[in-house]
């Protein structure tokens, strides 16, 4: 038999440095880490240590001479406190099918241990409620029992194991004990409190119930507070089935009332007295839906609540033993007066004014009676919107049966509603101002700054050249803005003038304009606008020559960002700048000394 082979296990070979056992294809020592010369490599060259003599118990028979036989699985187990990482990688290399299995554990082992390390631990609120039912079936009610100290227990684990509170508490927190454990530890226990006060919940019914009923717990929670205490609540909306209610008596509580309908047909009265004699009457109230103006044929409903206006009628069947057998009942109108009508509103008169959002309406009867007329609102209307008017007789105060005895009629009905409709709008886009409106707003701008520099320029120091128009800018009154105006229209135009003086001129431009305010649109397409009200500048600029001031600004963008652009958070801008310049000729004194010369 080969020295070097023994069957049954691996072949050894020995470190040339520790004199210690080795795989024989082991290409380093894994004791000393000293490199192993490969088969047949150092012939000649290097001497093979002979092995160190050890106890016969500590390296096997002795004599062979050989260790005691063991797997690769065996010397790792028994070196593994000496292994370095560098000396077992190179066992799992030399024995690939042990790499692969150990690298697929350890692989394993970190992700549970990420996962296990890393992932919130989740508290659900629905494993500490519970919901009880009591009383009688058709009278139930239901109560949500929420266990609040397991909840705290189990948040102060949570946080514990996070290391948010000490880790103590993890050990000694329970149901019964964590209220003094939170008292004791008055920091923690604040932090405990505070991470479990993001969630409640609530049942969507609680009394009147049935044996069968389903009735829902919601859960709501803020994971925010919770995910900074290194844990997060859930809970799904729960059913729980109404059972184990007792069966109680029902009565009828509709035969202890009694409902007494009268006067002419359209303003009858309906009037509820209680007639029943029982202590339990006592605790009930009825209510019509309706009570006076009533016709023959119409439908009263009455409905049964308790005294306090609630029909939750379980306190009712524990205290006496019977519950209501329904809770509503339809009475059918009949036997009211007929009596002869007329038109109340035949004198109804109304004007709307104002625009739209801002309509008002006027009232006023025309007719020779005593009837007035009441709208449920009189201004802020728009086109479309509808007002109810009511005719209130000035004699009785109201139509009704004394109306009825006096005057021997009714109205066919005392109310009446209107459409606004008519009402002008503001303008809101430059498409909404026709052609022809915009060229009289044109002619005025012209005019006033003529009237400006025949009223204010001296003619033998400063002429017009010319005034060109330059755009619009239109201002609309964003919605939620507050703003003196609905819309402000800008008419630009660019000047050109000649400052002089005995010894030089200077040719001068600057930015003059019209501002025409709340231009109204009218239902027939045509716009309307108080000419009155539009305004020009006010403030004057140096020109630079000689004391110079002209109203106006020195350049377009100035005046554009000082009154246009300014206002933009009250105001949507709309600009128009496509139409060509037109060049107005002209001095306009220069003009008129002309036409009186004859030139």
């Amino acid at each position: 038999m080969d020295s070097g082979m023994i069957v049954g296990r691996s072949a050894m070979k020995i470190c040339i440095n520790c004199g210690k056992e080795l795989l024989d294809t082991a290409k380093y020592c894994i004791y000393c880490n000293a490199r192993q010369p490969e088969a047949g490599e150092g012939k000649g060259k290097e001497k093979i240590r002979a092995p160190k003599s050890v106890p016969p118990e500590e390296n096997g028979p002795a004599e062979s001479g050989l260790p005691e036989e063991s797997t690769v699985e065996e010397q790792l187990e028994k070196h593994r406190k000496g292994l370095s990482a560098g000396t077992l990688l190179q066992i799992l290399k030399e024995h690939r099918p042990l790499a692969v299995i150990a690298a697929a554990v350890i692989l394993v082992l970190a992700v549970i241990l990420a996962l296990t390390g890393t992932r919130a631990a989740e508290i659900n609120l629905a494993d500490y409620t519970q919901v009880r039912f009591s009383g009688y079936n058709g009278a139930g009610t239901a109560l949500i029992e929420f266990d609040k100290n397991a909840l705290l227990s189990d948040v102060a684990s949570a946080m514990a194991k996070k290391g948010k509170v000490k880790r103590a508490i993890a050990k000694e927190a329970a149901p019964d004990t964590i209220q003094s454990l939170m008292n004791e530890n008055w920091e923690d226990g604040a932090k405990i409190a505070l991470a479990a006060d993001g969630c409640s919940y609530s049942l969507d019914k609680t009394g009147n119930l049935s044996n069968g009923d389903t009735v829902t717990v919601t859960y709501r929670y803020d994971n925010t507070k919770a995910g900074e205490f290194g844990f997060r609540f859930k809970g799904e909306n729960t059913n729980f089935t109404v059972s184990d209610l007792s069966e109680i008596d029902r009565f009828d509580a509709f035969a202890g009332m009694d409902i007494a309908i009268s006067g002419p047909d359209g303003f009858g009265e309906a009037v509820i007295t209680k007639t029943g004699t029982e202590e339990l009457y006592s605790r009930l109230q009825y209510t019509a839906d309706k009570d006076n103006r009533l016709h023959n044929g119409d439908r009263v409903t009455v409905t049964l609540t308790t005294t306090d206006g609630g029909q939750d009628f379980s306190e009712f069947g524990r205290t006496y033993g019977k519950v209501p057998a329904e809770t509503e009942k339809q009475f059918e109108v009949s036997g009211l007066t007929e009596v002869s009508t007329f038109d109340a509103f035949v004198g109804l008169s109304y004007v709307v004014e104002g625009t739209e959002p801002f309509g008002y309406i006027y009232l006023e009867n025309t007719a020779d009676n005593d009837i007035w007329f009441e709208a449920d609102r009189y201004d802020g209307l728009s086109n479309g919107d509808t007002i109810t008017v009511r005719a209130i007789p000035g004699y009785t105060g109201e139509f009704n049966a004394d109306y009825a005895e006096i005057f021997g009629q009714i109205p066919e009905t005392d109310e009446k509603t209107i459409q606004i409709q008519g009402l002008p709008t503001y303008v809101s886009s430059l498409s909404d101002i026709p052609t022809d409106f915009m060229t009289d707003l044109k002619a005025e701008a012209q005019d006033r700054l003529y009237k400006y520099v025949t009223s204010e320029w001296d003619p033998g120091s400063d002429r017009m050249n010319r005034g060109t128009y330059k755009g619009a800018w239109l201002l609309t009154a964003r919605d939620d803005a507050i703003s003196w105006n609905r819309n402000q229209l800008f008419l630009v135009y660019e000047v050109n003038a000649t400052a002089r003086n005995s010894e030089e001129s200077s040719d001068i431009t600057f930015y003059y304009y019209l501002r025409v305010q709340d231009i109204q649109k009218l239902n027939d397409g045509n716009c309307a606008a108080d000419l009155e009200l539009a305004d020009t500048p006010e403030i004057g600029f140096d020109t630079g020559f000689n004391g110079h001031y002209y109203k106006g600004y020195a350049s377009l963008d100035e005046l554009v960002g000082n009154m246009i652009t300014s206002q933009e958070d009250m105001y949507i801008i709309e600009t128009d700048l496509s139409e060509q310049p037109q060049e107005e000729n002209t001095d306009p004194a220069a003009d008129s000394s002309q036409e009186e010369s004859g030139e």
